[in-house]
């Protein structure tokens, strides 16, 4: 009888311990919130009702179609959209879109500018590769036009990484940098936060692309972690998208519980039949 009680207790323990592990991570693993979603289902409306405004500006057309928008430019700074945001922390957030340019070059073809048209700072396409300026070129992706691609920029603190998720599937971490110069910390527009996309400043002109199209954009509040951002669930495919993995379900934090818990049960039964 007390071999019978000491094998149960060991086995109770280390389940109640995997339970506190198990809790812990899933009240953890989601520290980002989604506040902003856009769709372009015929529209510039939030989807999640926030009511942040989405703004298309200097366009020379542009037609909604495909759940997607597209757009031409054909003067400075060129076309694109002005998003100010409820984000709650301008140096904690992620914002992600899925784009298509008609260039990537030649030299440098403006993507997000985070100060407005103050600086020429921001993230950029330059010659079929990545830039975010100050930092260096990024090569690790060599962009092609008309294609779509998944852009995660995530912000935590004063580190600040760039994601991309190619047509195939494939995540690369195009960029980790402590941006001490706070160029990745959007410019505040009353009580939100301003995102100039997809268009060029007015410090250096001409750095913008013909046209294009935008099929999803989402703002959190709160950086992403890797975990999210490699599970495809981060931008999901649209009804037109071909641009991303497909996203993989993922089971929420009290699945997870419930399921430690019959774990834990199993366990212990298997252990009593034992004696």
């Amino acid at each position: 009888m007390q071999i019978r009680l000491n094998n149960t207790f060991r086995v109770s323990h280390k389940c109640a311990v995997a339970l506190i592990v198990i809790f812990l991570y899933a009240t953890n693993s989601h520290a980002a919130t989604l506040i902003n979603q856009y769709d372009f289902q015929g529209d510039f409306t939030d989807t999640l009702g926030a009511g942040d405004n989405l703004t298309p500006v200097n366009t020379n057309t542009s037609s909604f179609g495909g759940d997607a928008w597209t757009w031409t430019a054909s003067t400075d700074p060129g076309g694109g959209l002005i998003l100010d945001s409820s984000i709650t922390d301008p140096t904690n957030y992620s914002l992600g879109f899925r784009i298509s340019y008609q260039q990537v070059g030649p030299s440098w073809r403006k993507i997000v500018a985070f100060k407005g048209n103050t600086t020429d700072n921001g993230l950029y396409f330059f010659n079929a590769n990545l830039q975010f300026y100050p930092f260096g070129v990024n090569t690790a992706i060599t962009f092609l036009p008309n294609t779509f691609y998944d852009f995660i920029f995530s912000r935590s603190g004063s580190v600040m990484s760039v994601y991309i998720v190619e047509q195939n599937g494939d995540v690369t971490k195009v960029y980790e940098e402590t941006d001490l110069g706070n160029d990745s910390v959007p410019i505040a527009n009353g009580a939100k936060y301003q995102f100039q996309l997809f268009m060029d400043d007015l410090v250096v002109t001409g750095e913008w692309t013909s046209g294009g199209t935008v099929q999803i954009i989402r703002v959190w509040n709160g950086a992403l972690t890797e975990e999210e951002i490699n599970s495809g669930t981060a931008l999901p495919p649209t009804a037109t998208a071909t641009a991303t993995a497909t996203a993989i379900p993922t089971m929420s934090k009290w699945g997870l519980i419930v399921l430690a818990v019959l774990f834990s049960l199993m366990a212990v039964t298997r252990r009593r039949r034992l004696f």
